[in-house]
């Protein structure tokens, strides 16, 4: 999330660009700023100057650093466990469609055997119809 300041001198002092090696420290210079932005920027380069203060910020760094770390193991965890759920899903499909092509097996072996069934009952009364043809009675 970026937050939009107001006073175009957020940009200027604020500028990553002009950071050290510390990632804390600017390099500001107070003369490329007008007048009446300069006491602002000597309590900014007096506070960074201050053991207390860097203290403070490298504890800050460490407390960010903690959130960020637990932020993404939550969306590690997150993911993992969409992950499972579509695994589950898929079991699921899988099961569905094994239990589906059985079905259609299972049906196509009935239907084949319906069909046996059906030729030899034709075959039957053929030779039926045959008898009774020699006997003269048909």
């Amino acid at each position: 999330m970026k937050v939009e300041i107001a006073n175009p001198i957020y940009d200027v002092v604020f500028d990553q660009n002009n950071r050290t090696s510390d990632n804390h420290i600017l390099n500001v210079r107070e003369e490329d700023f007008p007048e009446k932005y300069r006491p602002l920027i000597r309590r900014l380069k007096q506070a960074a100057a201050n053991p207390e203060v860097k203290k403070q910020m490298k504890a800050e760094d460490e407390v960010f650093d903690y959130m960020k770390t637990i932020e993404r193991m939550a969306a590690y965890k997150a993911a993992h466990e969409e992950r499972k759920k579509w695994e589950a899903d898929i079991a699921k499909k899988n099961e569905e469609l094994e239990a589906e092509r059985k079905k259609s097996e299972t049906t196509a072996h009935e239907l084949e055997a319906e069909r046996k069934k059906s030729d030899a009952i034709e075959r039957e009364n053929e030779a039926l119809r045959l008898k009774l043809q020699q006997a003269g009675l048909l």
